[in-house]
């Protein structure tokens, strides 16, 4: 079976999309169409074109990412926004329509908690200061590894010379969503390679690394923000 999703590395100290928010945020859409079916059959001839397109410019970029997904994985829970570009002008509207005052009200409420909730689950990890134990510290035949490409841009941009350098993706298949079209070659590697310096493995709290050389044991563990850099030597 082709898999149509490829879910994000997960952390215990905050959430990331996945498949399951993937489920979740269709069930959520879901329950919009019978208040889309009421608002329409309430509308007016030429307010229903309207609302026809808008949901048309919603639902199509979203079924045709879907669609494609068959053929290959490319969809992600994050694409799941696309729908509400267009289509939150037209659920706001069926929201007016209603003549139950209670129904906005609590749908405007649930919006509000589902929202906090979201947010309160997303961190920005500050990576200048995850990589600031870095700094000067990466030598020659040093390998700097991050575990799955979620963060490598990020660390990229805050790394020093030498560091950026040494610096590899350890993972296979990595989606193109992951800027993979920006990778340099040999950027992405399978297995930490024995390496005659240190490894420096970068990854999200509580995730486990990647396979290591049996000749290197972790010395030293430093965490900020949920992102934790492990180092490793013989």
């Amino acid at each position: 079976m082709i898999p149509l999703f490829k879910p994000l590395s997960k952390d215990f100290l905050f959430v990331r999309p996945t498949i399951t928010t993937s489920v979740a945020t269709w069930l959520a859409e879901a329950a919009v169409i019978p208040l889309l079916v009421v608002a329409y059959r309430r509308a007016a001839p030429e307010a229903r074109r309207g609302m026809l397109f808008l949901l048309g410019c919603a639902l199509v970029p979203t079924l045709a990412a879907l669609a494609v997904s068959f053929w290959k994985p490319i969809y992600d829970a994050r694409f799941l926004s696309m729908f509400w570009g267009p289509g939150e002008v037209v659920v706001g509207a069926s929201l007016a329509l209603i003549r139950w005052r209670w129904v906005p009200i609590a749908a405007c409420l649930a919006l509000v908690a589902a929202s906090g909730v979201s947010l309160s689950q997303i961190q920005r990890p500050e990576f200048a200061s995850v990589m600031a134990p870095l700094d000067g510290q990466v030598r020659v035949g040093d390998i700097v590894a991050v575990n799955g490409a979620d963060h490598y841009y990020s660390v990229a941009y805050a790394a020093d010379a030498a560091t950026a350098r040494a610096l590899r993706i350890v993972g296979d298949d990595i989606p193109w969503y992951f800027g993979t079209a920006g990778y340099a070659p040999g950027t992405v590697i399978h297995s930490i390679p024995d390496v005659p310096g240190r490894v420096y493995v970068i990854g999200d709290a509580g995730q486990l690394p990647p396979p290591l050389p049996s000749s290197f044991h972790r010395v030293q563990q430093g965490c900020h923000d949920g992102i934790c850099v492990d180092s490793y030597s013989r």
